[in-house]
């Protein structure tokens, strides 16, 4: 599969283990020195990661819409990637998903629901809670946009008839995996 990771202060994506390795050195990409010209020019990677600013640094505030950061700063790289793949000669290939990595104080009316899922390594969190990681976290909105996508449509959890499950930040990965038949390893 064809990725590319464009980061603006820091290649986070790089934490994972397997991205480390030397082969994919070139799959990584300023984001305002590669981004626009990559999506204006049709040459964006089939699976594309953007990478907000983490950290408030000089002259370049976060833009990561986590706690403590400006949110106006984060909604406008979402309203930048928006934009920039709108105008791209690629856009009626493109789906845009934001994913948060939690809730982040966004409002939330609905009670995460009770549903058991199995410990993944046995381990409970420390005292005095001793969470057991045994359900599901809070939840964390995702959305999605593409020409594919009825306007207004909104799913609170999978449909068809996979029921008794809810969507968790690894369907992402999960589904991209299983759409271009990837191993486990990159």
């Amino acid at each position: 599969m064809n990725f590319g990771v464009y980061f603006q202060n820091i290649p986070t994506t790089m934490f994972y283990r397997n991205m480390r390795n030397l082969k994919y050195i070139s799959k990584f990409h300023q984001y305002d020195l590669k981004f626009k010209k990559d999506a204006r020019n049709g040459k964006l990677p089939s699976s594309t990661v953007i990478e907000p600013a983490s950290f408030d640094l000089k002259g370049m505030p976060a833009n990561d819409d986590h706690p403590f950061h400006d949110v106006a700063n984060g909604q406008k790289l979402v309203k930048e990637v928006y934009e920039t793949l709108r105008a791209s000669p690629q856009w009626n290939e493109r789906l845009l998903v934001i994913a948060y990595d939690e809730h982040g104080g966004f409002f939330d009316r609905a009670k995460t629901p009770y549903v058991y899922v199995p410990k993944p390594d046995g381990n409970s969190g420390p005292a005095p809670y001793f969470f057991n990681f045994d359900r599901l976290g809070v939840r964390a909105p995702t959305i999605m946009v593409s020409p594919w996508i009825k306007k207004g449509t909104v799913m609170s959890g999978p449909q068809g008839p996979i029921t008794n499950s809810e969507f968790g930040h690894s369907s992402i990965p999960a589904t991209i995996k299983k759409t271009f038949n990837l191993s486990s390893n990159l």
